[in-house]
C-alpha cells in the first residue's frame, strides 16, 4: 500500500520512482527518529501518571511487570534513533532501509509491550483499573499516531498489537462491555484512516520537496553552464574586440597606402589617358573606403555597444571638410552644389552627425545624374534643421521605409558597386536612432528627395576651427619641418612619395625610440607630429603624445588609427589631440598640416 501510494505521487509530480522512494525513505526514517524523544517523555509522563492513580489499586508486582519492559523498549528506541540520526548524512540507500526495518521492529515490540498492560494490570478484581489501563494505552495509541503519521505501513503492522490486546480483552469481558471493546475498535480504525491520510499527505509534500530540489538543483545547474557560456562569450568577445581592431587596423593600411598613392600620382604629369586612369582608380579606391567604413559600422551598431561621445561642436567643424569633398564630386559629375550653413554651436557626436551627413550627400550625389544637390542647416528655435536635397528620380511611398533596411537598393538590379551596396541608409538609420535626429523622407517619383533631421544647439560656445579652403599644395609646405611615426613598411613608402610630392620636410620612424633619437640628433621639435596609434610591440601612439605633451603643444600632433572600437575611437576624440581614422585622404592631412601652419 506504501509502494502504491509513493508511486503514485511520485508519478503524478513527474519525478523519478527510485530517486522518489529514496528521498521520502529518508523523511520518514529522519522524522521518526526525531520524534522519538518527545514520544519517550509522553510515555513516561503517562506511566508516572498511572502509577500515581493505581499505586493502591492495583498490585506493585504487576504494575512493575509491565513498566519494567515498556521503559526498557523505549530506551532501547531512543537509542536505536540516536544512532541513526548520527549516521543517515553517510548512509547508503541500503543502510537507511536496514534502519527503517529496525525502527518498524522497535515499534511492533513497543506497541506490543504497552498493549499487554491490560492483563498484567488491568487484569485485576477491579474494572477501575482496568479502564484506566485502556485509557493509558488508548493515549499511547494517539501518540504512535503522531510518531508514525510518515510511515503508515509501520502503524497499520503495530496498531492491532496495542489497541487488538484491549479490544480482545473487554470483548471477552462479556455481552455487556462490548460498549467498551465497540468503541475502541472505531477509534482504532479512525486512527488507521488518519495515518493513511498524512501518510498520503506527507508522501505528497515530500514528492514536491524532492521536486522543488530536484527543479533547484537543474536551475543551479543551468545557472552554473550559463555564467560559463557567459564566461566563454566574454572571452570570446574580448577575443573578437582584439580581432576587429587588429584586423581593422591592418586591413585599412594598405586602403591608406593606396589613397595617398593615387592622390600622390595624381600630382605627377600625365598623358591624358593616365590622367582618366587615375581619376578612374581614385574613384575605386572611394569606393571602398566606403564600403569599408560602412561594413565596420554596421558591424559595430549591430553589436549594440556603440555610445555617442557628446559634446559642443561647430558647425564649421562639421560642415567645411564635407563640403570640400562634395564640391568636387559633384563638379567631376556635372552637377550644382549648394552649401549653406549658419556659423553656430550645436551638441551632439562629430563622428556620427559627419557619418549621418556623410552617407546621406553621397547618395544623394550618386543616385543625381543632372540638377543640384544642396544642403543647409538653419537654425530653428533650440535646433539645427539639416536638410539635404537632390533633384535625382525621387523614391515611391511604398519605398520610403524599404531604403533604410540593410543591403536594399532600388533601381540597381545589376549590383553596379558605384550604386554602392545597400548600406548607406542602413547605417543612417542606426546612427540616427542613436542620436534621435528625427530622420524624414520627403519624395516623389521624378522630383527628388530631401531627407531632414534635426541637432540641439550647444548651451555654450565653442571654438570653430580656422582651417582655409582646400587647393593644390604648390609647395605650400616647403618650409615646415613634419615628423611621423609609422612601423607599416607600405605606408611609410607611401607618405615618402606623398610628402616628396609637397615638397615637405619630413622624417618617418617606426617607434618612440627612434623618435627620441631624432629628437637628439635634430637638437628640436618639429613643425607638427603624426602618430600611429598602433604599433608594433604594444606600443601606442596616443601613450607618446601624452609622453610629449609637456614639450610640444597638442595642437601640433595628430593621431591616426585604423582601430575603430568604439571605447578607443571614443579615447581617442577625448584626449585632446586632433584625431583621424584611418584610411586617411592626402586632402584630409593637407587641410591638418595647413591648419597647424597657420598657428
Amino acid at each position: 500500500m506504501r509502494q502504491e501510494h509513493k508511486a503514485k505521487d511520485s508519478s503524478r509530480l513527474g519525478t523519478a520512482p527510485e530517486e522518489f522512494e529514496r528521498a521520502h525513505l529518508i523523511e520518514s526514517v529522519k522524522i521518526r527518529c526525531q520524534q522519538t524523544l518527545p514520544a519517550v517523555q509522553g510515555v513516561f509522563l503517562i506511566m508516572a501518571i498511572f502509577l500515581f492513580m493505581l499505586w493502591d489499586q492495583a498490585p506493585l508486582s504487576r504494575i512493575l511487570l509491565w513498566v519494567g519492559p515498556v521503559a526498557a523498549a523505549q530506551v532501547l528506541r531512543l537509542q536505536i534513533s540516536r544512532q541513526i540520526m548520527r549516521q543517515l548524512d553517510s548512509m547508503t540507500f541500503q543502510e537507511i532501509a536496514h534502519s527503517d526495518k529496525r525502527l518498524l521492529r522497535s515499534s511492533l515490540i513497543n506497541q506490543a509491550l504497552v498493549g499487554t498492560g491490560i492483563w498484567t494490570v488491568g487484569a485485576v478484581e477491579t474494572d477501575n483499573v482496568a479502564f484506566f489501563m485502556t485509557l493509558a494505552i488508548s493515549l499511547y495509541g494517539v501518540g504512535a499516531m503522531v510518531n508514525l503519521a510518515s510511515d503508515y505501513r509501520s502503524f497499520l503492522l503495530s496498531i492491532p498489537l496495542l489497541m487488538g490486546q484491549p479490544i480482545l480483552y473487554w470483548s471477552l469481558q462479556g455481552v455487556d462491555e462490548l460498549r467498551i471493546a465497540a468503541p475502541l475498535a472505531t477509534l482504532t480504525l479512525l486512527m488507521i484512516s488518519s495515518v493513511r491520510r498524512s501518510s498520503r499527505t506527507f508522501a505528497e509534500s515530500v514528492a514536491m520537496r524532492f521536486e522543488k530540489s530536484a527543479l533547484l538543483n537543474k536551475v543551479e545547474a543551468e545557472r552554473k553552464k550559463a555564467e560559463e557560456a557567459l564566461a566563454a562569450a566574454q572571452e570570446a568577445n574580448k577575443a573578437k574586440t582584439y580581432f576587429m581592431a587588429a584586423a581593422s587596423h591592418d586591413l585599412r593600411q594598405p586602403l591608406y597606402a593606396v589613397s595617398l598613392l593615387t592622390d600622390t600620382l595624381s600630382y605627377q604629369p600625365l598623358g591624358e589617358t593616365a590622367q582618366e586612369i587615375v581619376s578612374k582608380q581614385r574613384q575605386a579606391i572611394e569606393v571602398l573606403r566606403t564600403l569599408f567604413n560602412n561594413l565596420l559600422d554596421l558591424s559595430r551598431f549591430e553589436a549594440g555597444k556603440f555610445q555617442p561621445s557628446m559634446k559642443a561642436l561647430s558647425l564649421d567643424e562639421v560642415m567645411r571638410p564635407l563640403e570640400a569633398e562634395f564640391q568636387l564630386l559633384c563638379q567631376a559629375k556635372g552637377l550644382a552644389w549648394r552649401c549653406n550653413y549658419s556659423r553656430v554651436c550645436l551638441y551632439s557626436d562629430l563622428e556620427l552627425l559627419s557619418r549621418l551627413l556623410n552617407n546621406l550627400i553621397s547618395n544623394a550625389i550618386r543616385y543625381t545624374h543632372k540638377g543640384e544637390v544642396s544642403v543647409e542647416a538653419a537654425v530653428e528655435g533650440r535646433r539645427v534643421a539639416f536638410t539635404i536635397s537632390d533633384t535625382g528620380p525621387g523614391i515611391e511611398r511604398d519605398d520610403q521605409v524599404r531604403i533604410f533596411e540593410d543591403f536594399v537598393q532600388l533601381n540597381n538590379p545589376s549590383r553596379n558597386r558605384e550604386k554602392g551596396i545597400g548600406m548607406g541608409l542602413a547605417i543612417v538609420r542606426r546612427i540616427n536612432e542613436i542620436l534621435d535626429a528625427g530622420l524624414t523622407v520627403q519624395s516623389s517619383p521624378g522630383k527628388g528627395s530631401r531627407f531632414s533631421f534635426y541637432a540641439p544647439l550647444a548651451e555654450y560656445a565653442c571654438i570653430a576651427p580656422s582651417l582655409r579652403d582646400l587647393e593644390a599644395p604648390d609647395n605650400a609646405f616647403i618650409d615646415l619641418n613634419v615628423w611621423l611615426v609609422e612601423d607599416d613598411p607600405l605606408v611609410r613608402s607611401a607618405l615618402s612619395f606623398q610628402f616628396d610630392a609637397w615638397g615637405c620636410r619630413y622624417e618617418i620612424v617606426a617607434n618612440k625610440d627612434e623618435l627620441l633619437a631624432l629628437r637628439h640628433r635634430s637638437q628640436g621639435w618639429p613643425d607638427a607630429l603624426i602618430l600611429d596609434d598602433m604599433l608594433d610591440k604594444g606600443e601606442d601612439g596616443l601613450d607618446i603624445a601624452d609622453s610629449l605633451s609637456q614639450q610640444m603643444p597638442k595642437e601640433k600632433m595628430l593621431l591616426v588609427s585604423g582601430n575603430v572600437q568604439p571605447e578607443r575611437v571614443r579615447e581617442l576624440q577625448e584626449s585632446g589631440f586632433s584625431f583621424l581614422t584611418k584610411p586617411i585622404s592626402s586632402r584630409q592631412l593637407q587641410t591638418w598640416i595647413e591648419s597647424v601652419s597657420s598657428h
